[in-house]
């Protein structure tokens, strides 16, 4: 039950250092701008994880009709 004390502890304060981080960031001039482009590309690549997925190397597995016994 201690652990999850701490770990509730720890989580709202690590959630208080993000909204601290993230207004300093919003702050400065062009960072909205570029989180905008990125938020932009990574919709586009997770698009791309269908076709990466059939484009991956695949096995090989050869068969043939014959044993070739000597």
């Amino acid at each position: 039950m201690n652990t999850q004390r701490t770990t509730q502890r720890s989580l709202s304060r690590r959630q208080r250092e993000h909204e601290e981080l993230l207004e300093r960031a919003l702050a400065r001039p062009g960072i909205r701008d570029v989180m905008r482009v990125y938020d932009n590309w990574r919709g586009k690549d997770r698009g791309m994880n269908a076709y990466r997925a059939a484009m991956k190397r695949s096995h090989w597995i050869g068969t043939t009709d014959s044993a070739n016994i000597p």
